[in-house]
């Protein structure tokens, strides 16, 4: 039972952090206003489809999309960032120390799991 427990609890913690570093989000900010340009894929495995969202105002809409070309929505999503720091927006991805510190967690917890899994099979063996 314990060793189900352990399992259980390693694959979501893979699920987890896989889910972390499924969208690029940049906010962009000038003076106190803050844009948001995210990638949004609706299968985060396949990273098709997907759509470039720019939030402005508390309005939010969709500038572009692909259904087949993987690559597109993050290349028009840099091109877009570069465009605001043009106009003098200081752009930077958001969320990436938190997903790392995720990764980080998450290989810690897995690596413990294990620890425990190996433990409770040793004890079992006896």
């Amino acid at each position: 039972m314990k060793k189900l427990t352990v399992v259980c609890i390693v694959i979501s913690f893979g699920l987890l952090s896989g889910n972390a570093l499924a969208d690029e989000t940049y906010t962009c900010t000038y003076g106190t206003q803050e844009r948001i340009i995210s990638v949004v894929y609706q299968d985060q495995m396949a990273k098709i489809p997907c759509e470039v969202q720019y939030q402005k105002n508390g309005t939010t809409q969709t500038l572009w999309n692909a259904q087949n070309e993987v690559g597109y929505c993050e290349q028009k999503a840099q091109e877009f960032v570069e465009k605001q720091r043009g106009w003098g927006w200081n752009c930077a991805m958001a969320g990436a120390a938190m997903a790392d510190e995720g990764m980080m967690q998450g290989e810690m917890m897995k690596e413990g799991a294990q620890e425990g899994m190996m433990k409770d099979m040793k004890e079992e063996s006896k």
